[in-house]
């Protein structure tokens, strides 16, 4: 309930001084309370408006708030192109680094000519360590 108040009052005053950034990390929130509630749907649209945000505003470097939540849904709807997209994403320089297992998990999913098999395994792992990491 705190993390879904703080969400919104963050975004309306987001909004209001016209943060894109910060706009993005509230749907990040948003995307995963929703994650958290099984609301796929929820998730993938505020996740997706997150990213709608940051493309506007400055670098965002804590994008994993809302592609570990897009992650964890593209995984679970068999969407491996979007997981991976995601995965790679978070691995830019530009971004946080995330917990060495979890890095190397994202990274395992993105290895070019990685078999299907092999890039869902190492996504599932690296959705298994973001929960244990209370990222999730």
């Amino acid at each position: 309930a705190g993390t879904q108040r703080y969400a919104d009052e963050g975004l309306a005053a987001a909004r209001a001084l016209a943060m894109p950034e910060y706009v993005g990390a509230a749907h990040g929130h948003l995307a995963w309370l929703a994650y958290r509630r099984e609301d796929r749907g929820a998730c993938l649209g505020e996740g997706s408006a997150a990213l709608r945000s940051w493309e506007t505003g400055q670098r965002y470097t804590l994008q994993w708030c809302a592609r570990l939540p897009l992650l964890a849904v593209n995984l679970t709807q068999d969407r491996l192109s979007e997981a991976v997209s995601n995965a790679a994403a978070m691995l830019e320089l530009s971004q946080q680094r995330l917990p060495d297992d979890l890095t190397e998990a994202l990274g395992c999913a993105v290895l070019d000519g990685a078999e299907p098999d092999a890039v869902r395994s190492a996504l599932e792992r690296a959705v298994a360590l973001a929960v244990a990491a209370r990222l999730l």
